[in-house]
């Protein structure tokens, strides 16, 4: 375990990019926080990318308000096919499924909203000394590895005591992962590039005449 350890270092600086799929236990782990540390400080938080448990969830909610948009849509030539009496029905069921994508939308925007403070809680306590270790006897080592790789990044002096370079790396570490979750699932939780994604195939759909 030591030996694995040691060559943590080597193993992710030879990987380009890393996605942490969140769960309410990865930053509880001290391995999976010393991991995260460990590629951070090496490769830079622009190949970061952090996944959490819920986003999927959004995902498959934005799909469903483009369904249940071409569901309701016909083209225009559909349109002139259909007589009046059809139109009207079809405009009407427009606008019930316009008021159900709004309040699905919202009420995925509400979600991600919360989810994000729940992960903003859970980051607020985050400190090393409160992660789990799955084999208590590793913990020396990893606090070694955590100490080398503060000092390596120069967040601390080299004659800093391993409890100021702990703490330095914690609180670069806890900032940066905000930065990160805010770049990999927006500052709201859900990026406009997805709810474009989602929507701009209707779009072109309506201005095909």
């Amino acid at each position: 375990r030591a030996r694995g350890i040691r060559h943590l270092p080597a193993f992710l600086q030879a990987s380009d990019n890393f996605v942490a799929l969140h769960s309410p236990v990865y930053f509880t782990k001290l391995w999976t926080v010393m991991e995260f540390a460990t590629f951070l400080l090496l490769r830079g938080r622009e190949h970061l990318v952090i996944v959490p448990e819920w986003y999927p969830k959004l995902q498959l909610q934005l799909f469903l308000i483009y369904f249940l948009w071409n569901l309701s849509s016909a083209s225009p030539r559909q349109e002139l096919i259909a007589g009046s009496r059809n139109l009207d029905v079809r405009s009407l069921l427009r606008h019930i499924t316009l008021t159900i994508m709004l309040a699905i939308l919202l009420r995925i925007s509400m979600e991600a909203t919360l989810h994000l403070e729940m992960l903003q809680d859970e980051l607020s306590i985050l400190t090393l000394d409160s992660c789990a270790c799955a084999v208590e006897s590793d913990r020396p080592l990893v606090r070694r590895h955590l100490v080398w790789l503060s000092k390596r990044a120069n967040l601390c002096e080299d004659e800093a005591c391993d409890e100021e370079a702990l703490e330095k790396l914690e609180y670069y570490v806890k900032q940066q992962i905000d930065v990160v979750v805010q770049g990999s699932v927006g500052k709201n939780g859900l990026r406009y590039s997805d709810i474009i994604c989602a929507c701009s195939a209707s779009a072109f759909r309506a201005m095909d005449t």
